[in-house]
């Protein structure tokens, strides 16, 4: 059966069905084999409070929704697969130009494309957070970055697909999470939007070389992650450096991390507040190690710096020590 969870002011008492009454359930989650004809029911019900919707794909269950003129949802996570017979490209347009006012969408638990993408940010105006799981062909161009209208946050699981980025992205990316993927060509494009704020690459391949020499382009990166990324001792440096506005730095499992490049990161970020440094390969360096050589070598009385610095490192237990 479905998991039903109601939000409600909790200053008023619980509400229970009563005659002639709906309950203005906002959540239902975790539908997957429920009598599907009650659930449409139930749905129809109370369509008009529904704000919350988490389920498995089921082609006749969509086409119902799209059939329901209250349904007007905000949040959505939908396990679809495009890979399924019963895959519907046209059915999937109608529900999302039918949810007008779906401000989050997750797909993270089945399997999207990139058109599928460009034709579900260009169908919700009033989308703000996509998360979504890639699936197609060996490389993808997903040119559906370049078609945001107003999602500020994307995610995107990229697994045994080569992304290529050597595309504009769209003005209103603020925040950008991709997990498992390999970056071929384009890893420029994130390190130097004018857009991006906060970026976050984990478990990618970064297989593109840039080089130190490279002219760094203006950016408004403000919070950059690197977690458990192979990539070239110079494209570390790269990403690292010309980075003016960064105020936090996240490396976990990282190479090519010294305490002379920790000490140049905050020379040349003013604003950077904190630094966590996990479990980085061949650095044994401490937090004294680190600001003893930032204050030494750009002449910086000591203590000046008001900033968190936190590092962890490799351990007996840990596989990789």
């Amino acid at each position: 059966m479905a998991e039903l969870r109601e939000t409600r002011d909790p200053a008023r008492p619980p509400l229970t069905n009563v005659p002639g009454g709906t309950v203005p359930l906002r959540k239902l989650d975790h539908f997957k084999k429920a009598d599907q004809k009650n659930l449409i029911r139930f749905i129809q019900n109370v369509q008009g409070t529904l704000q919350s919707l988490s389920l498995e794909y089921k082609a006749n269950l969509l086409k119902e929704l799209c059939a329901m003129n209250q349904l007007h949802l905000k949040r959505a996570a939908l396990n679809i697969n495009i890979v399924s017979p019963s895959w519907n490209n046209a059915l999937w347009t109608r529900f999302c130009q039918a949810q007008q006012t779906l401000e989050e969408l997750s797909l993270m638990e089945g399997t999207a494309s990139n058109e599928l993408l460009r034709v579900t940010v260009q169908n919700l105006p009033n989308l703000k957070k996509l998360c979504a799981n890639f699936y197609g062909p060996d490389k993808i161009v997903p040119t559906f970055l370049s078609h945001l209208i107003r999602v500020e946050h994307v995610q995107i699981c990229a697994e045994q697909v080569v992304l290529d980025l050597r595309i504009p992205l769209s003005a209103s990316l603020k925040e950008f999470h991709l997990t498992h993927a390999e970056i071929k060509h384009g890893l420029e494009t994130l390190t130097t939007s004018t857009t991006i704020q906060k970026l976050t690459l984990e478990k990618c391949h970064l297989e593109e070389r840039i080089v130190t020499s490279s002219v760094h382009k203006p950016t408004n990166l403000k919070h950059l992650a690197l977690v458990e990324c192979g990539a070239y001792p110079d494209t570390i440096d790269h990403i690292l450096s010309g980075r003016p506005l960064l105020e936090t730095v996240r490396l976990e499992r990282v190479g090519s991390v010294s305490k002379e490049s920790m000490a140049k990161l905050l020379h040349q970020c003013p604003n950077l507040r904190e630094m966590v440094l996990t479990k980085c390969y061949d650095f044994w360096d401490s937090v004294g190690d680190v600001m003893g050589h930032y204050y030494s070598s750009y002449g910086v009385v000591e203590g000046s710096r008001q900033v968190k610095l936190v590092i962890e490192e490799f351990t007996e237990d840990d596989e990789d020590y």
